[in-house]
């Protein structure tokens, strides 16, 4: 097959673990024999570099979706509303353009907010080509979150009827299923690259290491929604109050204002020097760190769609101490032990990770079966892809679908330009000569948007505001 996989992020613009497992899904789908093109965003500004893989065909026709200089926020542009929640006409030429040239068999959306998500699905549907979203992010609640005065719901629902869903856990499906349903969804867990994490012998830590401390490790991204400074504040009460000889090592990027907050904590619980942070490592040299730690703890968050981290953590040959609601919990057999009932209170962190260390012949017996249980579920190449190749062939099969099923392409773009110039013409009305903030955009837009549906028909709501916008211009 010919997989074009579109994404708004991808190496070397890397935030966190959406961008690398869509990497990762391109890499596997090529290496089992079908032609990759992945579409996503232009970069600019300054960003954390991750090396890319060279053998997968790359192309950044997309607007840049993060300005890297601020941060990982949205680029502030008159029409950033409508990339993250709406309709961007240009991106939907660009890939109307792509489809139109390349001829994909199907069209694998991994994350299109930012790029304007409800337009880049319209031209999806609108070509006729089979459309998969894989899902490890609550879509809707981006689209919902992101209106500007004219709500874009209704088509967000219509389109998603005429697509096929991959989701990576029941929650992750369940949260993406609040503003209609896909024609077709189906769970799969996230993947795995097995073969690239080193091996190592399962139950290498028998009590308390001889030679020094117990090196307990949380990685990925480093934020406060992840719960890592409760991880640190857990630290202290392990050395004082538990008297352990634990030390914390931290991996992943950490801004500067947070880095000094967690600095900060482990200060005040008497820990500071049982915190190491190593800042971001790419995959090998990650793998390499963390064949030396004994066991990690990962909180993640209660909204995490999967969160490869933790299984990365139980193929290293580690118990993994994980947040009760996070996604990746439903690949965990279900009577694991090392489960966060409340992941932000560190003291049950810290029993929980006292009950790791000190009950000896449990921890070796789970180190000595986990790797091999998530192995059967995550292993990306040898059972997740297969996975997804064999659910997209049977909806091929099934298929058949008539170019009259599908809204034609230049009526979905007729209509794209259309809702994009009413929202701008909505902002100038409001009398923002930038985008305005977001709370201010949603309240406003929602009342607008509330009471020209009550008394005004559709056909004349963007006369109306295009009228405004004229004598605004000659007003000013």
């Amino acid at each position: 097959m010919r997989i074009l996989f579109v994404t708004n992020l991808f190496p070397p613009h890397v935030i966190g673990g959406y961008e690398l497992g869509c990497e990762m899904h391109a890499a596997s789908a090529q290496r089992a024999g079908h032609q990759v093109l992945v579409a996503t965003s232009m970069s600019f500004g300054s960003l954390r570099k991750h090396s890319c893989r060279p053998d997968i065909d790359v192309r950044q026709i997309f607007e840049p979706v993060f300005n890297y200089a601020s941060g990982d926020r949205l680029y502030q542009r008159p029409v950033s509303y409508a990339g993250q929640g709406g309709v961007n006409p240009g991106n939907c030429l660009a890939f109307q353009e792509l489809i139109r040239s390349w001829r994909p068999d199907v069209i694998w959306v991994h994350n299109p907010l930012g790029l304007g998500p409800v337009g880049i699905l319209e031209t999806s549907a609108a070509s006729g080509v089979l459309t998969v979203v894989h899902l490890m992010d609550e879509l809707d609640e981006g689209i919902r979150s992101s209106q500007l005065g004219f709500e874009l719901s209704g088509r967000w629902a219509a389109v998603k009827r005429r697509v096929h869903a991959i989701a990576c856990s029941s929650g992750t499906l369940q949260a993406n299923s609040r503003i209609g349903r896909y024609a077709s969804a189906t769970v799969i867990p996230g993947g795995v690259e097995i073969d690239a994490i080193p091996c190592r012998q399962a139950g290498g830590m028998a009590g308390l290491p001889p030679g020094g401390p117990v090196r307990m490790v949380s990685f990925g991204q480093m934020k406060s929604h992840k719960g890592v400074q409760h991880v640190v504040s857990a630290l202290g009460i392990l050395r004082k109050q538990m008297k352990l000889d634990v030390e914390l090592h931290l991996i992943g990027n950490c801004a500067g204002d947070f880095d000094r907050a967690l600095c900060g904590i482990a200060a005040s619980a008497g820990c500071a020097a049982a915190l190491h942070r190593h800042g971001y490592k790419e995959k090998p040299n990650l793998h390499a760190l963390l064949a030396t730690m004994h066991l990690a703890v990962l909180p993640l968050n209660e909204h995490e769609a999967f969160g490869l981290v933790a299984p990365e953590a139980a193929v290293h040959g580690m118990c993994v101490a994980i947040g009760c609601n996070a996604g990746c919990r439903e690949v965990f057999p279900a009577d694991y032990p090392y489960i966060l009932s409340a992941r932000d209170d560190p003291q049950a962190i810290a029993m929980t990770v006292h009950r790791m260390i000190t009950n000896v012949a449990e921890r070796r017996a789970w180190e000595a079966s986990l790797a091999a249980h998530i192995a059967e579920q995550c292993d990306l190449d040898r059972v997740v892809m297969p996975r997804c190749l064999r659910y997209i062939e049977t909806i091929r099969a099934r298929t058949t679908a008539r170019p009259s099923d599908f809204l034609p392409a230049e009526e979905a773009m007729e209509r794209t330009i259309a809702t994009w110039q009413m929202n701008r013409n909505l902002s100038h009305l409001l009398g923002e000569k930038e985008a305005a903030p977001e709370d201010k955009q949603r309240r406003l837009g929602r009342r607008i948007n509330r009471l020209l549906r009550r008394v005004v028909p559709p056909a004349i709501q963007y006369q109306l505001k295009t009228t405004a916008t004229k004598f605004r211009r000659r007003a000013g």
